[in-house]
């Protein structure tokens, strides 16, 4: 992380206002530590592939590095017909993921255990249905906010699905580039929206990048339990707050997860998913 300087300019100007001297001095703040917290980023969705448990401890201002991985965890989920899943740390990726693996199930509560040196914190969220896609195009782009990086990139990818009414739902939206995350303005690199912000379909929605030809693109919708809107709503406001006199007071995101001294979220997740390959003239938009 970088070290916070404040430059403090000394000018002395002389009686006669004709001669001027500047000098810099670096200050590095002394800055009060709050003790290391264990920092939880968990997924747990109906497809095997996605499920795993991130474990860290926090890092002062001036830490330079990556965040210490925690690799001596006890990690097991339960859901609630009283199933148990253990999870075992992975060197190859530094995660915890299920052994043996298993996909969620829409409907179930699924609550997170975790044991560190005696310490243990818990969570609990909803595996909640989601719709499938129903397909994603491609086009030359009509965009008036996408700018091509060069004369090669001129491709938008749209995405096209339908929203149940019935419902209250929640997304979280991840869009890639060639198995590369693209991101929009914000550093958080996810969308998020709830079924009012959507209407009845989603029409040709655009991710945040524009594509070549033989570029793979991919779409990744995610269900979301309130609170988990909530979290990337926090999450996004604090990322993406620029200090000035309207900004809220810098806190923690809303979070499922209990425990002393932890913070972080565990997401529960149906997923649908879908991706194309620019070009391809049997998805090209009409």
């Amino acid at each position: 992380m970088k070290s916070l300087y404040i430059r403090i300019t000394l000018i002395m100007i002389t009686f006669f206002g004709a001669l001027c001297w500047g000098c810099e001095e670096t200050i590095q703040l002394d800055l009060e530590q709050a003790p290391p917290v264990v920092v939880v980023d968990a997924l747990l969705t109906d497809s095997m592939a996605y499920n795993h448990v991130r474990l860290s401890r926090s890092v002062d201002f001036y830490y330079e590095g990556r965040a210490p991985v925690i690799t001596n965890a006890e990690v097991q989920v339960q859901d609630n017909e009283g199933n148990t899943y253990p999870y075992f740390y992975q060197e190859e990726d530094s995660l915890y993921r299920p052994s043996p693996p298993f996909a969620g199930e829409v409907g179930k509560v699924y609550t997170l255990n975790v044991t560190i040196d005696g310490q243990t914190i818990t969570a609990t969220d909803t595996l909640r249905f989601i719709a499938a896609i129903d397909s994603l195009r491609w086009r030359e782009s009509e965009s008036f906010f996408l700018e091509p990086k060069d004369d090669d990139y001129i491709y938008e990818v749209l995405t096209y699905a339908r929203e149940p009414k019935e419902t209250e739902d929640f997304y979280l939206f991840k869009f890639y580039r060639n198995d590369t995350i693209e991101r929009f303005d914000s550093e958080t690199g996810v969308f998020y929206s709830d079924d009012i912000g959507l209407g009845e379909e989603i029409n040709d929605l655009s991710g945040p990048s524009l594509y070549s030809l033989e570029d793979t693109a991919r779409f990744e919708m995610y269900s979301l339990t309130p609170t988990a809107f909530k979290y990337y709503f926090d999450l996004d406001q604090l990322i993406n707050s620029d200090g000035g006199m309207f900004s809220g007071i810098p806190a923690n995101p809303a979070s499922n997860i209990e425990g002393a001294n932890a913070v972080g979220f565990f997401q529960v997740s149906a997923i649908s998913a879908e991706e194309i390959v620019v070009g391809d003239p049997e998805t090209k938009r009409r």
